[in-house]
């Protein structure tokens, strides 16, 4: 087990996440919990961006529940202002009417626990919905594929499944009844993605994350957890200078979901 990872770690999308994409990112974020500052670009632009995102989350989920959102007093021209509009104007009656805001789950995965929160859970007899709201940035929307292979897919999922039968009537919740749908604030023509479940699914997904927890825990030391290869990747860490990888810088086409962690502590909200 590698010295500073707790025996009782929760792991996490996030943690997870950055696992697959470079396992030197678990490393110094999670394992030794190096605070280390990208200081190219416009940190504090950045930090304003993930309170915003933070913010319409804690909106949507006082909308969801009836409770008083203050968005009245967002400024309709900034960015949140139009990522609230195109909220509103967003039709749900297709969702289940049982719905679950924030919700968090945690399933057992061997000794390990993994730990997930939904933005929303829509459920009733016949389907159970997660829904995703995504401030994510580029220069065109995100298809089914590229969601499909994202551990946060992947995971949330299965943690519906393997966790989620109290939210059933008791009954466990059959995969085919399980579909994962991202809201994208920032593309309102093409607004929604889905990805459905299945039985095979969920095998393949039990197995995979055995094997990605028993990766984890058997590494050891910053020797074993080595940088990416893939210094896309890189661009967007604020460890990229730390690894000797500032030059790797962003381009044009690239997708970010810069959502913030809730394991990094909070940031703070933007006053409205």
């Amino acid at each position: 087990m590698p010295a500073g990872l707790e025996r009782d770690f929760l792991f996490s999308q996030h943690s997870l996440g950055d696992f697959v994409a470079c396992p030197r990112r678990f490393y110094l974020r999670y394992v030794v919990r190096q605070a280390w500052p990208q200081l190219d670009g416009d940190p504090l632009a950045e930090q304003d961006y993930l309170a915003r995102g933070r913010l319409l989350h804690r909106w949507i989920e006082r909308d969801l529940l009836g409770i008083p959102t203050g968005a009245a007093d967002a400024p309709a021209e900034g960015e949140l202002g139009v990522w609230w509009a195109r909220y509103k104007a967003t039709d749900l009656s297709d969702l289940p009417t049982v719905r679950h805001p924030e919700l968090a789950l945690t399933a057992g995965v061997g000794a390990e626990r993994v730990y997930a929160r939904f933005d929303l859970l829509a459920i009733d007899a016949s389907a159970a919905i997660i829904i995703d709201w995504k401030t994510l940035r580029g220069q065109h929307p995100p298809g089914k594929a590229f969601f499909a292979r994202r551990p946060q897919t992947r995971i949330y999922r299965y943690v519906l499944v393997a966790a989620g039968a109290s939210y059933n009537g008791g009954r466990a919740i059959d995969p085919a009844q399980v579909s994962m749908r991202y809201w994208l604030a920032n593309f309102p023509a093409q607004p929604w993605v889905s990805v459905r479940y299945s039985d095979t699914d969920y095998a393949e997904d039990a197995r995979w994350l055995q094997a990605l927890l028993a990766d984890v825990r058997g590494r050891d030391g910053e020797a074993g957890f080595e940088k990416t290869d893939d210094r896309r990747v890189c661009a967007h860490c604020p460890y990229r200078a730390l690894c000797g990888r500032g030059d790797a810088l962003p381009q044009p086409a690239d997708i970010r979901d810069d959502e913030a962690d809730p394991e990094d502590g909070p940031i703070e909200a933007l006053e409205y």
